[in-house]
């Protein structure tokens, strides 16, 4: 085949369909001129690169020799009958006077229309959607990002992770790798950051819960752990002047759970806790290394006394033990 190159596209000819590329036929060349074909393969061919179906096929296999099929695309998705008149080929006229010749003749044969310019996409205004998300997290503190972003109202979860990332970026929320000593791993949380408060036209105010972010959602799922086990649980019970990170009353005792991001505390507020009359200080950790780390290093600063009313878990081992470990 070889093509030629017009005002207004190509033309292309060939002897036989078949050294043509038939998905390039299909999906490139928006007008496309089909005669007889007597070869049953080549109108095969061709009717499946014009997208024909079988009646279409076969009717190609009925034109005369002076008729042919225009389609045109999306323009005229329906083929076209137009007749052909034979014309006198001259093999010495060279490509510029070709073009010469026939676009004003392709110009007067058809009467083109200029496809319409598509509207400029506008950037989407995505305002409303960043602020129902910061908004989410906001009144839903405590989740995780798989859980939030699937539960987000209004959202697919493609829309929603895109919308979060874009937040994040912007610095709207603030992303937390949180551990729990799960296998799992770590999983991520969402806090609303100071630009995130303005944005969303919202005064700014404090999550329950002391210290940094992954601490505050540690206490309060511990807290709603204890709920569940019908006790009553406080976030920072103050008790005979000590704090503990959650409190719980078992309707007999009081026992303290200490959530201890770090050791350098551990030891000073196991103590602290059991001189105030605390019967049992539970101390949760990020890890299962840092859970034995933190049973010796009691147990070597306090000795037994101390270190036998205190228990070691993972975070994760207590939220999903199925009683209170008392």
């Amino acid at each position: 085949g070889k093509f030629r190159e017009f005002q207004m596209g190509f033309l292309l000819a060939a002897h036989s369909p078949r050294d043509l590329d038939e998905k390039s036929i299909h999906t490139l060349a928006r007008t496309k001129i089909v005669k007889n074909l007597p070869d049953g393969f080549d109108s095969s061919f061709i009717g499946r690169s014009l997208g024909f179906n079988r009646d279409q096929i076969d009717e190609v296999r009925k034109l005369h020799e002076d008729e042919a099929i225009v389609s045109i695309s999306s323009r005229h998705p329906d083929p076209i009958l137009i007749e052909v008149p034979d014309s006198p080929l001259d093999k010495t006229i060279n490509w510029k006077n070709v073009q010469k010749i026939m676009a004003p003749k392709l110009a007067q044969k058809f009467s083109l229309v200029k496809p319409a310019p598509l509207p400029k996409k506008k950037p989407e205004d995505d305002t409303a959607d960043l602020k129902r998300l910061v908004l989410d997290v906001l009144n839903r503190p405590f989740l995780s990002k798989t859980v939030r972003l699937n539960n987000v109202s209004g959202f697919a979860y493609k829309k929603a992770e895109e919308t979060a990332s874009k937040c994040v970026h912007l610095g709207y929320l603030k992303e937390h790798s949180i551990s729990f000593g799960k296998r799992g791993g770590q999983f991520i949380a969402y806090e609303v950051t100071d630009k995130g408060f303005l944005f969303v036209t919202q005064p700014k105010w404090s999550l329950p819960g002391k210290g940094e972010f992954p601490h505050k959602f540690a206490q309060h799922e511990v807290a709603k752990k204890v709920k569940d086990w019908n006790l009553r649980p406080e976030i920072e019970l103050c008790f005979r002047g000590k704090n503990v990170d959650v409190g719980v009353d078992t309707g007999s005792d009081f026992v303290a759970i200490e959530i201890q991001m770090c050791s350098e505390t551990t030891s000073s507020n196991v103590k602290a806790d059991l001189d105030r009359g605390f019967t049992l200080v539970i101390v949760l950790a990020c890890s299962a290394k840092s859970r034995s780390a933190l049973d010796k290093k009691v147990y070597s600063d306090l000795g037994s006394s101390y270190h036998a009313k205190t228990r070691f878990m993972t975070i994760s081992q207590f939220l999903e033990s199925s009683s209170f470990p008392c």
